[in-house]
């Protein structure tokens, strides 16, 4: 097969690319699927579920050059060497251009989409569709034809009815507000940080103060992100925003050798001797001030000493005079008794 010859040349053989396959969906976060041919036709080893085909068809729609095929109604491919006149190629989502009889499910809001079919699958259907901010992926499996297509437009216009998309940069002023009042002599480029241009899906009774932020997950699937930031409403994830740099650049002619002068000019350049010797004069005089008052501390004692002695001294005097007048006195009585 025509298929199989190429995905053996780009991949080097066909296992390999159905290997990588299984890959991409794991790292996508599939959990019901099993990928083992590249056509989809009925397998047993071959399953996949309505979610993880969501998770695959998103991840699809991020490529740009797949949203302009999967979003092209018709295609004209000019004569060739082999075939002498136009082929025309019609797209055969009949929400996106009136193919066979369904004209009637066309969806103007419909950007793109694959079809799908097998005996054993029956009808299936993955569809885009963007409206208001909102852009939507709708999957149907296991469907009678055409109700693959009923049940979609359903699904959309309950969606697009009930639901709204809020821009979280213009929410979230804590992250999106590019404060540029003071930044620095170096920095004249605004935040080094800014957010992603991305949304919060929410009901269209909820505002944005009902979300929660939850903590900036540094291990972001985006490269060229600083981190990821994610958005809950009640349980539920509903919009995520990575956090970019801003391409703030610092201004390195700052440190270069002119301003480096300019700046020398304006210092004043003191040797570290005389830091020293500052350091021991003002050890000096600390030293001084706690002997002077050492000394005076001393004087104050010895002087305190010497008043108490003088005192001792004046009081023994006192004590001997009075003694001897005393002893003068007993004498004079004991001399007049001797006379009579």
């Amino acid at each position: 097969m025509l298929q199989q010859s190429i995905q053996a040349k780009a991949w080097g053989d066909y296992s390999t690319f159905i290997d990588l396959m299984n890959k991409e969906a794991k790292e996508l976060g599939c959990t019901d699927t099993h990928f083992n041919n590249a056509n989809g036709l009925p397998d047993e080893n071959h399953w996949t579920s309505a979610y993880d085909m969501g998770l695959i068809s998103c991840a699809a729609y991020r490529n740009d050059e797949f949203r302009k095929i999967t979003g092209t109604k018709t295609y004209i491919i000019p004569p060739t060497n082999k075939h002498t006149e136009d082929t025309p190629l019609y797209n055969h989502h009949a929400m996106l251009h009136p193919f066979k009889s369904y004209s009637q499910f066309v969806n103007h809001d419909c950007t793109g989409g694959k079809t799908g079919y097998t005996s054993v699958a029956n009808s299936t259907l993955v569809t885009y569709a963007e409206k208001d901010g909102l852009t939507l992926c709708a999957v149907i499996m296991n469907a009678q034809s055409p109700d693959q297509y009923a049940d979609t437009n359903t699904l959309l216009n309950y969606y697009f009815s009930n639901f709204k998309a809020l821009s979280i940069a213009e929410n979230e002023n804590s992250a999106a507000t590019d404060n540029t009042t003071d930044l620095g002599v170096m920095n004249e480029h605004g935040m080094y940080a800014k957010v992603s241009e991305n949304y919060v899906v929410l009901p269209n009774n909820a505002d944005f103060s009902s979300v929660k932020r939850e903590a900036a997950d540094m291990k972001s699937d985006n490269k060229d992100a600083l981190a990821t930031v994610r958005y809950k409403y009640g349980d539920h994830v509903v919009g995520c925003v990575d956090l970019l740099k801003s391409g703030a650049k610092v201004d390195l002619s700052y440190f270069d050798e002119n301003s480096r002068q300019n700046v020398e000019s304006d210092i004043i350049r003191i040797k570290p001797v005389y830091f020293l010797w500052v350091l021991v004069l003002i050890s000096v005089i600390i030293l001084s001030i706690f002997m002077i008052r050492r000394i005076s501390d001393n004087i104050y004692v010895l002087k305190h000493k010497w008043s108490i002695k003088k005192e001792q001294r004046e009081r023994f005097r006192e004590h001997k005079l009075e003694r001897k007048q005393r002893r003068r006195r007993d004498n004079l009585k004991f001399s007049g008794r001797h006379k009579y």
